[in-house]
């Protein structure tokens, strides 16, 4: 029903759609749509999530529960498609995630810092990030 641009992902091979999470972090999700509540794919600690297009931009919106369930259970030629993310699926997830302050040796924290060094001697100094 909805094409959208897919790649694959460099560690398992599976499609994937990139979208724009609600804070605009880059999103992966599994191209392949959720049909039912009884996915295989689907554990209880899982978020699904609806695709927008806004400006030209996939953008991943949230998708609560109840929503959900009503989402999955009505006409599949009338509802919109409902997607995983690929954090949620990918057997090698934990290689492409950073989680931000889940430094907890010194051994890792040297790690980072010669990594930022070798990315600042490659690509010059690092940008401030401007929120806005």
């Amino acid at each position: 029903m909805y094409e959208y641009p897919t790649i694959s992902c460099g560690s398992c091979g599976k499609q994937m759609i990139w979208t724009l999470s609600p804070r605009g972090a880059r999103l992966p999700l599994d191209a392949e749509e959720v049909r039912s509540l009884i996915d295989s794919r689907i554990t209880s600690r899982v978020t699904l999530y609806r695709i927008e297009q806004v400006e030209g931009q996939l953008h991943a919106r949230p998708v609560s529960s109840a929503t959900m369930a009503v989402a999955l259970t009505g006409d599949e030629d009338e509802r919109d498609p409902l997607y995983l993310s690929h954090f949620a699926t990918c057997p090698q997830a934990s290689t492409h995630t950073r989680k931000r302050g889940s430094i907890s040796s010194p051994t890792a924290l040297a790690q980072q810092r010669r990594a930022r060094a070798a990315d600042v001697q490659k690509y010059g100094p690092i940008p401030p990030r401007l929120d806005i």
